[in-house]
């Protein structure tokens, strides 16, 4: 059903950037024409992105909006301006998604995946997703044990050498106000400085508030009713401020500090017609990171990264079913990281790497008898790129050493394992712009501190998730002419993870457990095309399309033996089309996900129906003359006028009433306006 409403929505092509930067290192070079997102089809290994043009011209202010559009993704989404939101990779699970911003892996844990609700378009230039691994020899580690990695660059990271402009970064102030449904206000200032030839610096603030409530429709059997969603609301406020230096030797520094703080309602399930909810969850986040980057001679680059991540968070509940009435759980989490990277290229055909990394973790709360874990991970990549003609072949091995102790009870045996990787891409005419691409991957997912010891569910005799990953790719340009392109990408994939943790009831309590065994088989495609109107008017078109089938193993005879696993569904996929004119531009979305069912037992209880989300952005951007020179110092700059960028999005916009999570009803329809000023 699912394949024929993606039908139905306009035609489109799935489009791809230049991206540099990533890691330190160039991904392939794609000319694009004009065209927006999408994956790259020189790429040896299943790779989407998206810049701040595409945001732009899209309406995508979270981060969560820019990866609802690529395939191979799920959001887990609780529904409500409150609500946690995860990401996880054909179906493989957040835990083995790698979260990177400016390089440096997000960590968490305590929980083992990262709330990605709380970063927002605005500040940043890209975000792509690698499947497998970034194709970047300069990597770390950390990055290549995943099993796949979300790249976030800030605009601050882009520039490659010191800009010979002194007006770049533009200096001066911007901001910008944002306003729309169930209560949203979001303020935002940006600051940017040169502040000598070789130094740049900026900063940006922003404030959200929105109190969450929204309508929605309650059905139980044959009686419908209007419900209010509450107790979703959320403020927020978070900052951050990047330095940038380039040394006398070519060398470049960036070091970010950032800062999170949020208080959010957890609207919770809606059963039975009890809407009620008292659950509070508070946030903080401070972490300071730091790389420096250094041409060794001609054939050599070193890359050394290192961060301090603090993480605070309380969880509040009232309610009788507590023997004093409130649960109250605090955690306090520690992370200290540091990491070299050593790039060498010997030859023209052989690229070679090194990676170590090293990062120790602390988790501390307010339980009584509590374990307070330590944990001390080790890991060391060895990487090697052949390149011959038409042909690439990437090699990796990763290396995981874990020593982890606590205060009170046995602490668990070391881990250490090898993960092997290899990947190929050839082209096999030489006249054609097209590419065959091969990938297998282990990774090793080590249980977080929740899995482990979270009261009485925690079981501290875990094994680590072992994951293998399988691709076949086939991409390529159908036609690259001066006013049209047309480019695709499609990937048959294979992934199996074994001892995967799940809660396993036991004769009283749930308990973690390894019980897991799961096979994925599936099918991503993507399509992208851009057509030049006439001079000043362009039109792109994306499309993408997911097939997959993801079945319990676990044990043969069983009821789920067999069965697709819950709340994945067998088809999804999105159409976009943007139409770009120097008055106004209009895009349009349309995203499409097919049946699924909350448990392993298909029946009409348990089933999620298929829905379309249809969604329209209209943006117009006003470019303003520039002021004259001014002095300041030293230096002489060119101070500009902050370009305008006035955008409204009518998010779904035919008011379907759709779950995501069984009895999280999602917002129905909604519009967003924002005014940007940008230095």
């Amino acid at each position: 059903m699912s394949v024929l409403l993606l039908m139905l929505c306009p035609y489109a092509g799935m489009a791809q950037t230049d991206s540099t930067d990533i890691n330190g290192g160039t991904l392939p070079e794609v000319n694009t024409k004009g065209m927006t997102t999408g994956g790259t089809v020189s790429s040896g290994v299943p790779l989407q992105s998206m810049n701040s043009d595409d945001f732009a011209a899209q309406g995508l202010n979270y981060v969560y909006d820019a990866l609802r559009r690529f395939a191979g993704v799920s959001i887990r989404d609780y529904g409500g301006m409150g609500g946690m939101r995860t990401v996880s990779v054909r179906n493989m699970g957040a835990s083995h998604t790698a979260v990177v911003y400016d390089g440096i892996v997000i960590g968490n844990t305590q929980a083992g995946q990262v709330d990605i609700s709380r970063y927002k378009t605005y500040n940043l230039s890209m975000v792509s997703l690698a499947i497998g691994q970034s194709p970047s020899l300069l990597q770390s580690a950390r990055q290549l044990a995943a099993g796949s990695v979300l790249e976030m660059e800030s605009l601050s990271w882009r520039g490659q050498s010191p800009p010979k402009d002194k007006s770049f970064p533009p200096n001066g102030i911007g901001g910008g106000v944002q306003t729309g449904s169930f209560g949203l206000v979001e303020g935002t200032i940006t600051w940017g400085q040169r502040l000598s030839e070789k130094t740049t610096a900026n900063a940006n603030i922003s404030y959200l508030r929105a109190d969450g409530t929204y309508p929605f429709t309650l059905k139980n059997g044959t009686l419908t009713t209007k419900e209010k969603r509450y107790n979703s609301d959320v403020w927020s406020i978070s900052g951050e401020t990047n330095l940038q230096h380039y040394f006398k030797d070519g060398s470049r520094m960036n070091v970010k500090a950032y800062y999170y703080n949020s208080e959010r309602g957890l609207p919770g399930s809606v059963v039975l017609y009890n809407n009620h909810a008292n659950e509070r969850m508070w946030d903080e986040n401070v972490f300071v990171q730091a790389s420096y980057k250094r041409q060794i001679g001609q054939k050599a680059t070193l890359v050394a990264r290192a961060k301090y991540d603090y993480a605070y968070d309380k969880y509040k509940d009232i309610d009788v079913k507590y023997p004093t009435g409130m649960q109250r759980d605090v955690n306090r989490q520690n992370e200290y990281y540091a990491a070299t990277t050593l790039h060498w290229e010997p030859t023209e055909h052989v690229e070679m790497a090194i990676a170590q990394d090293v990062f120790v973790n602390k988790l501390r709360n307010n339980i009584d008898e509590e374990p307070n874990p330590l944990r001390i991970s080790s890991m060391t990549a060895l990487s090697a790129r052949f390149k011959y003609g038409v042909f690439e072949a990437d090699g990796r091995v990763l290396a995981t050493y874990v020593s982890e102790n606590v205060e009170h009870g046995q602490h668990p045996r070391d881990r250490k394992r090898l993960c092997p990787m290899l990947s190929a891409k050839w082209k096999p005419l030489s006249e054609r712009d097209m590419y065959v691409r091969i990938m297998a991957k282990n990774t090793y997912r080590l249980p977080s501190f929740n899995d482990m010891y979270y009261l009485r569910l925690g079981n501290r005799t875990l094994r680590p998730e072992v994951a293998t990953e399988y691709n076949f790719g086939v991409t390529g340009t159908i036609w690259n002419g001066k006013r049209w392109t047309a480019k695709f990408t499609a990937d048959a994939y294979y992934n199996e993870v074994k001892d995967k943790i799940v809660a396993f009831p036991t004769t009283y309590v749930w308990k973690m457990a390894n019980f897991g065994h799961v096979q994925i088989y599936g099918l991503d495609i993507t399509a992208n095309s851009s057509i030049q109107l006439s001079q000043n008017i362009n039109a792109d078109f994306s499309i993408t399309y997911s097939y997959q089938k993801a079945t319990d193993k676990t044990e043969r005879g069983s009821y789920s033996y067999g069965k697709q696993l819950p709340y994945t569904p067998e088809n999804n996929g999105n159409t976009s089309v943007t139409l770009k004119t120097p008055w106004i531009n209009v895009g349009y979305n349309c995203i499409a996900v097919g049946k699924r069912w909350s448990i392993v037992q298909t029946t009409d209880d348990y089933k999620l129906n298929a829905y379309t989300e249809h969604n329209i952005t209209l943006s117009r951007s006003i470019a303003l003359k520039k002021r004259t020179e001014t002095q300041l110092s030293h230096i002489t700059h060119k101070i500009h006028l902050p370009q305008l960028l006035l955008s409204l999005q009518l998010q779904n916009l035919f008011n379907t009433q759709y779950e995501i999570v069984k009895y999280y009803p999602m917002p129905g329809r909604s519009f967003m306006f924002t005014v940007l000023f940008s230095p």
